[in-house]
């Protein structure tokens, strides 16, 4: 579920979460679960994305139905990308792979071909700010740290 106004309806989100029976999950801030018996809820939100799932599909759907009463969010149904990892479905679960994130970030790097090493620089080089000149385009180089 997703909504371009959901940012500024997170401050009245959490009153909801907690009325709806949700706790929030100590270690990450953003993310709460809810269990009534054997029915366990999480729910994940992520700037103006919301990452719900259930045990009991039937439930969830009842669930967003619910939250759709309160706040204009949009339902993309089943996961298959989110926060750079793909989720693909699988007999036990779920398989999450960062594959096409690596592939995108090879492809803008232009570093497609690429060969993988086990240290891709010296492990003790002797570096200075003085050596070597200038990167012609330091916007690119933060750009590839940042996603890296």
């Amino acid at each position: 579920m997703a909504s371009n106004k959901l940012a500024s309806l997170v401050p009245s989100l959490s009153p909801f979460l907690i009325q709806s029976g949700f706790h929030s999950i100590k270690i990450a801030s953003s993310s709460s679960f809810s269990r009534q018996g054997d029915l366990k809820f999480y729910i994940l939100v992520y700037v103006d994305d919301i990452l719900l799932t259930c045990s009991d599909p039937s439930k969830l759907d009842c669930f967003i139905g619910s939250i759709k009463k309160v706040f204009p969010v949009k339902d993309l149904g089943a996961l298959h990308y989110f926060l750079g990892i793909e989720v693909k479905p699988h007999t036990e679960g779920f398989l999450l792979t960062q594959q096409k994130y690596v592939e995108d970030f090879l492809t803008e790097t232009k570093m497609q071909t690429s060969k993988p090493c086990s240290t891709p620089m010296v492990i003790s080089p002797n570096l200075s700010k003085f050596m070597g000149s200038p990167l012609a385009n330091p916007e690119q180089y933060r750009k590839v740290v940042g996603a890296l």
